[in-house]
């Protein structure tokens, strides 16, 4: 399952850049990025968005308490830019 949340988020990212390197380097710097999430004023945030810790739960089988977490990581980087790249291509001029 691990392995199906972190390819749909490569690709939801290269359907929302239409640039495979962006989409790589935005998939790589959005763990970076979400380090930030560890100060403990954004720390309860970080729980909900941070998909180093909502897909390490996945990979160590913890969804015990942890589902909808794991679901709204989900929705946030996979289907919010799966959906508006998917909109992007259909609005998109074919040369």
């Amino acid at each position: 399952m691990f392995i199906l949340l972190t390819g749909a988020t490569g690709i939801a990212f290269g359907a929302l850049l239409h640039n495979t390197a962006a989409a790589i380097v935005t998939y790589f710097a959005l763990g970076a990025v979400f380090n930030l999430f560890t100060i403990p004023a954004l720390e309860r945030a970080g729980r909900w968005v941070n998909t180093g810790e909502t897909y390490g739960w996945v990979l160590n089988g913890e969804w015990s308490g942890h589902g909808a977490q794991i679901a709204a990581s989900a929705a946030l980087w996979i289907v919010l830019p799966l959906t508006l790249g998917l909109v992007r291509t259909l609005r998109r001029e074919v040369r």
